[in-house]
């Protein structure tokens, strides 16, 4: 199931090109605004120039370097409760986790020096909290209490400054801010699933509900274009998963039934491109192009399927050759070849089944090296012939510990190993033999 998409803007001006009803448009995007509108309580994540805030199970936030995705540094919150959003503006990063008990459910961190983030205090709201935007000096968090499902914060003084109860009490399910427009997307409540909260002067006059409209259906992803003229709705809804929304009438524009009854999960707009998550375990990311028919009109250009009912665990790219490894699916296949010399319509080649889960994936030549989970960590296929893969080398090790992640270069092949007491994590292999690799050290 894919419940996280998010865009990015390509550089510090925050130029891009704008595809719309057949004409590029070269814009700059001037308002302050940090990319990211899906923050699902399963996968909530921000990006902010070359870093990435990611949310982790447990009571930890991790900041990558996306320009060669390695950790940066890890936040590690109060007691054993989960994040559930994050959001950044200018310097300071915001965190919204589930209820801490006598513990805060907002955070905030100097992150001017992303390696080394410092608390600048918390807040306490006294209710579990699922999803956090932020504009401006103002924070705007989601909860699953029928109650207040919405508080907004004063980011500057770190103090909760409003509260508001939407009609029906049904779980909010994600947010997006654009200036002083909050719009919210939540579970099927009878009298409305989408509201537009004024959000201008939260600390003055408060939050009030705009205009609101009731599709019947669960709005699990909200995505908003860069001209604040339309919304992109991920849905439940079976024969509706995407629906357009046209913000100057709050109305119904067009809506997209993809194939099968799965549900949409996810949403995100960059110009004219609407990329769609999915729960289908055949076609889980769905492109959209709005071509000669404008907003109205979205068409499916491409969508992704992996074969099989199971997650995939690694990629790796090899000039127009995309190669999957999946964990394993009994009888099934578990590692995928697939040409990607369109990107828009990746091709499946071949596949074949290891009978271990993959963990990672390396490809030199005509060979692909996996790390695995079974008795052999270390499977070699020739992959010369795209179209039918073959295990022709392998290598097991003492104990039974996965093989976690691997990189081959020139003869030598490096594993790393899952720890246990007394055996060592690195091993080298000479594979100048593929057929027969040897560990070396």
């Amino acid at each position: 199931d894919l419940s996280g998409v998010v865009e990015s803007y390509s550089d510090d001006s925050r130029k891009f090109k704008y595809d719309q009803s057949l004409a590029d448009r070269m814009i700059t995007n001037t308002y302050d605004k940090v990319s990211g509108a899906l923050r699902r309580v399963l996968n909530p994540f921000q990006r902010d120039g070359e870093m990435k805030i990611a949310k982790e199970r447990k009571d930890k936030v991790k900041s990558l370097d996306v320009s060669d995705f390695s950790l940066v540094t890890t936040i590690d919150l109060e007691q054993d409760t989960r994040p559930t959003g994050v959001a950044i503006s200018g310097s300071t990063l915001v965190i919204s986790r589930e209820e801490g008990g006598d513990s805060a459910e907002v955070y905030y961190y100097d992150i001017s020096n992303p390696a080394s983030p410092s608390l600048l205090g918390s807040t306490e709201v006294g209710t579990p909290l699922t999803g956090i935007v932020a504009s401006g000096d103002f924070a705007f968090a989601s909860s699953s209490d029928g109650g207040e499902e919405l508080f907004a914060f004063r980011i500057s003084t770190r103090t909760e400054v409003d509260s508001l109860n939407l009609p029906d009490g049904a779980n909010v399910n994600d947010l997006e801010v654009f200036g002083d427009n909050l719009y919210v997307g939540r579970n099927d409540g009878g009298t409305g699933e989408l509201f537009h909260i004024d959000v201008s002067d939260p600390a003055g006059t408060g939050m009030s509900i705009t205009n609101s409209l009731d599709l019947g259906a669960d709005i699990n992803g909200v995505a908003v274009d860069v001209f604040n003229e339309f919304i992109v709705l991920a849905t439940n809804e079976n024969s509706e998963e995407l629906m357009v929304i046209d913000l100057a009438s709050f109305t119904k524009l067009q809506s997209v039934d993809l194939d099968g009854n799965d549900d949409g999960f996810s949403a995100e707009v960059y110009g004219g491109t609407i990329y769609l998550g999915s729960e289908a375990n055949d076609k889980d990311l769905f492109v959209m192009h709005v071509a000669g028919g404008g907003w109205s009109v979205p068409e499916v250009a491409a969508w992704l399927d992996k074969s099989g009912l199971y997650d995939p665990n690694a990629l790796f790219l090899d000039g127009n050759f995309l190669y999957l490894g999946t964990e394993d699916d009994g009888a099934s296949h578990d590692f995928f070849i697939y040409d990607v010399s369109t990107p828009t319509s990746p091709t499946y080649l071949g596949s074949m089944d290891t009978g271990d889960s993959i963990n990672d994936v390396w490809v030199n030549g005509n060979y692909a090296y996996l790390a695995t989970t079974g008795l052999r960590e270390l499977d070699v296929i020739d992959v010369t012939t795209k179209t039918s893969p073959v295990r022709i080398g392998s290598a097991g090790l003492s104990g039974r510990n996965d093989a976690l992640a691997i990189v081959v270069e020139d003869d030598y092949a490096y594993l790393g190993r899952d720890k246990a007491n007394n055996t060592e994590e690195l091993y080298v292999f000479d594979v100048s033999d593929p057929s027969s690799p040897s560990e070396v050290a």
